[in-house]
């Protein structure tokens, strides 16, 4: 049954996951603001990076039971998450640049040699996090993977430099835990992603757990830019709240439809909205409550479960942000009604950008492109880059006045 829903997804173009999350802005939550103004991931949030059991295929096709919690690990191997199992010690890189690493044609993929890995690793969750919800992110796998803990199947994605999140509360237990990840380094989605890079495979990038309330901060967005002078500041927000699903929210009709009902979230969440500057002194705040208005806030009947609003604010006196001097304000969203509290941050900078003629500007100012084309890639790791590589690169374009 597994292998039948494996083939078909491998290669159908149509289909690029399910399961997931909606994608949304990467941040951490906090309880309060005191700690996430000092900055880290918090105690919301628990790393799955380190040794995972692993087993490798040549093909997935030959992968059966191994992603049940019953079936033995105890003599498969271990390989570091996040990583490259072709830098492992499992099948190769393959680098091209025209040509696909495989002779098959849209949206085929070999069928032969396509290798495939199964990760296995157990966790138990803290006490702090039972009854709230529970999400398992992904930041980069190479190519389809299939994610299953405790044996059951709760999502499956193709993109591979995108974050994919699972909502995992229900499929969790009490005490130990198993997530296993079936991952397949060929589906049609390598047509798409294909690059004049090196070809790897595997869970390329980081892997956590984040726990967040019931009713929570869904997703934020902020546009900072400066007025006609250039010196107030211009600041658009989009936000989304995410609440528990309402009770009776759907009813299957006679027919076997299903219609959603009228009922809202429940009433009484705010949104408390703060901006900092980069000393720390507040130069603007704002309360809103979600329910009812947020500028001009709606509500969607057919996604009951979450808020949506948008607001705009004028800064005056701002500071402008540029290349030589990028100065950040730092926003405060916050989320409250009762004992529920959720606290994220974020930072913008003021800047103004518009095309005159030929000519691009920044805060009026003639700016000239010059860039590179870079991809995450180390001599050793493959697509696995420390931040302190990240920085090494960077800091080399600033010194050749490389800014694109």
């Amino acid at each position: 049954m597994m292998q039948d829903f494996s083939r078909l997804f491998r290669q159908s173009p149509e289909t690029v996951g399910a399961g997931r999350l909606a994608p949304r802005a990467v941040f951490f939550p906090h309880s309060t603001e005191a700690e996430a103004l000092e900055g880290g991931r918090g105690k919301w949030y628990c790393s799955l990076n380190g040794n995972w059991r692993f087993k490798w295929f040549e093909n997935p096709d030959r992968m059966t039971s191994e992603y049940r919690p019953e079936t033995p690990d105890a003599d498969w191997a271990e390989i570091a998450v996040p990583g490259c199992w072709d830098m492992q010690g499992y099948g190769h890189p393959h680098y091209t640049n025209v040509n696909m690493p495989f002779p098959e044609f849209p949206p085929e993929v070999p069928k032969q040699w396509n290798p495939s890995g199964v990760y296995r690793r157990t966790f138990t969750l803290p006490d702090a996090w039972r009854g709230r919800r529970t999400s398992l992110h992904g930041d980069g796998v190479e190519n389809l993977f299939y994610v299953f803990l405790n044996g059951e199947l709760a999502g499956f994605s193709k993109d591979s430099r995108g974050a994919s999140e699972f909502d995992i509360t229900d499929k969790l237990r009490e005490g130990e835990n198993q997530i296993a990840v079936f991952v397949i380094q060929f589906s049609d989605a390598a047509y798409t992603e294909d690059q004049d890079q090196w070809w790897h495979a595997g869970i390329v990038r980081g892997v956590y757990l984040l726990s967040r309330p019931q009713s929570r901060i869904e997703d934020v967005f902020a546009a900072a830019t400066l007025d006609p002078s250039l010196k107030n500041g211009l600041l658009k927000l989009e936000l989304t709240a995410g609440f528990r699903c309402p009770e009776g929210s759907f009813r299957r009709k006679e027919d076997g439809t299903v219609e959603f009902n009228r009922k809202r979230p429940n009433e009484g969440w705010f949104f408390d909205l703060r901006l900092l500057s980069a000393e720390g002194v507040e130069v603007w705040k704002e309360t809103t409550e979600v329910a009812r208005k947020v500028g001009a806030a709606y509500y969607d009947v057919r996604d009951p479960a979450r808020m949506y609003g948008f607001l705009d604010a004028e800064i005056p006196d701002v500071h402008p942000w540029s290349a030589e001097d990028p100065y950040l304000y730092t926003i405060i969203y916050e989320t409250m009604n009762g004992t529920s509290r959720e606290v994220i941050t974020d930072h913008v900078g003021f800047r103004e950008i518009h095309v005159e003629g030929n000519v691009l500007r920044i805060n009026g100012q003639k700016v000239k492109f010059r860039g590179v084309n870079r991809h995450d890639s180390d001599p050793v790791t493959g697509f696995v880059i420390s931040q302190e590589q990240i920085m090494k690169d960077l800091v080399l374009m600033k010194e050749h006045n490389v800014n694109a």
